[in-house]
């Protein structure tokens, strides 16, 4: 995978029990998919991404990881089954 550019990376905080967390979602294209995808560390980035408007799909690192062993048509029929395209 391979960022699409600085300006689509997204940056929100969050201060909860007085400690702020950084959140990131790098925005990334994958070339099995032909697509687009956004990069997050965890559930909880998902979570507050999406509530701040984040629109698209979106993955966790782990995800990446486990679905980087995947041949492209695995990948490509996994992908449309979770986001319905």
């Amino acid at each position: 995978m391979q960022l699409a550019n600085e300006q689509d990376t997204k940056r929100a905080s969050d201060e909860s029990k007085n400690v702020k967390r950084n959140h990131v979602a790098a925005k990334v294209w994958s070339e099995p998919l032909q697509a687009h995808v956004w990069v997050v560390a965890d559930e909880e980035d998902i979570k507050v991404f999406t509530t701040h408007g984040l629109r698209g799909e979106i993955y966790t690192s782990d995800e990446i990881l486990a679905l980087n062993c995947m041949d492209s048509d695995s990948l490509k029929a996994l992908h449309t089954i979770l986001f319905d395209k």
